[in-house]
């Protein structure tokens, strides 16, 4: 964990000086809809030639286009996240670490006094 919160610590060290947008808006196309047409024109599942609501080759026109997706990036916002993931990982760690004993010895004791006072 030291390890991994050090060198994020120097990585946003790097970073701050420049005021610059590390944000990226990244455009990707889902094709998950035509998947799903063509498998539905293949499966035959209604007439190709009906003209109703359910036509497989009118759903297929209809649904085959791919959708564009937008994703925001903000890579600072990314390594600020995995810094304080890091951090707060640590901080259970070592809480265990050191209370866990503590616990256990007090619940002991507990169990001794209740055993004690019978």
């Amino acid at each position: 964990f030291l390890f991994l919160i050090k060198h994020l610590l120097i990585l946003r060290e790097q970073i701050a000086p420049f005021d610059i947008d590390f944000a990226v808006t990244e455009k990707t196309l889902d094709f998950t809809m035509m998947i799903n047409s063509f498998s539905q024109l293949l499966r035959g599942q209604t007439s190709v030639l009906s003209f109703n609501n359910y036509n497989t080759l009118l759903n297929f026109v209809w649904h085959a286009a791919p959708r564009i997706i937008d994703s925001y990036l903000d890579s600072k916002k990314d390594l600020e996240k995995e810094f304080k993931s890091a951090c707060e990982s640590f901080i259970a760690y070592i809480t265990r670490a050191t209370v866990g004993g503590l616990a256990e010895l007090l619940s002991r004791v507990r169990a001794w006094d209740v055993w004690s006072r019978l």
